[in-house]
């Protein structure tokens, strides 16, 4: 693995509007999964052989010192430009240790992923879960396992993010599908995108034959369903919500 350097790994959201989240958080630069219609691999970001995933020097002491300085806590995003569960994750364990982080310092998560190995970190998100939002948000974008090995050929199967999805639930997270981009004359065949999204395991994970979705970014579904999430936006005055859990955010390293 390749290290690169980082001066900071938080960024700060402009506005919450657009997936709801405070912060960006990217500790990988790069991508494999080699989507056709990923948005990062763009010119304008500049971010050169964009399908070799590097990590960021030293980003778990730099996340640490960064949630150290946060007055107030939020909302962290995280697989905007890289997804946080790549190949590499399973051994070097940065996205999980950054929850561990986020845990003790009472931020929450929204996670964004196509990779299955989310279920590895269950236990921590469920010990977030207790005092923070938790949002785990799998993108699926087909259901026809042919077509997503053209389009995203090197990410899981969209049968093993299902599965996923429904292990997400079944452990009382919040989970669901993102169901985005839908790509023209590809994917926005009904037959093809959403028919099987009501089979297990996605009836399983919601207990019915409905599931979570958040089908555009302008439109996120998820926000007003997590029961918790606004009074943690907005706590009453005597609300303790905003104060770090007194956490050691279970790895004593950071």
């Amino acid at each position: 693995m390749e290290y690169i350097p980082a001066k900071q790994i938080l960024s700060r959201n402009r506005s919450t509007a657009w997936f709801g989240t405070d912060y960006t958080m990217n500790l990988y630069r790069g991508c494999c999964h080699g989507c056709i219609y990923c948005d990062s691999r763009s010119a304008c970001y500049g971010i050169e052989d964009f399908g070799r995933v590097r990590a960021k020097e030293n980003a778990l002491a730099l996340l640490r010192d960064e949630l150290r300085r946060k007055v107030r806590p939020g909302i962290v995003g995280m697989g905007s430009m890289s997804d946080p569960y790549n190949p590499f994750e399973g051994e070097l364990q940065l996205t999980r240790h950054a929850l561990e982080l986020l845990d003790a310092y009472g931020f929450g998560a929204a996670i964004a992923t196509k990779g299955d190995g989310i279920t590895r970190d269950i236990d921590v998100l469920r010990c977030m879960r207790e005092h923070v939002p938790v949002l785990c948000k799998v993108t699926v974008t087909t259901t026809d396992a042919a077509l997503a090995a053209r389009v995203e050929p090197n990410a899981p199967s969209p049968a093993r993010r299902l599965e996923a999805v429904a292990r997400l639930a079944e452990a009382g997270l919040f989970a669901g599908v993102l169901l985005m981009p839908v790509l023209p004359f590809l994917e926005d065949n009904v037959a093809v995108s959403y028919t099987h999204l009501t089979l297990p395991p996605i009836s399983a994970a919601t207990g019915s034959g409905s599931s979570p979705f958040s089908k555009a970014a302008a439109q996120c579904p998820w926000t007003p369903s997590v029961p918790a999430y606004s009074r943690w936006r907005r706590p009453s005055a005597s609300s303790s919500v905003w104060r770090p859990a007194q956490r050691s955010g279970g790895t004593g390293a950071w």
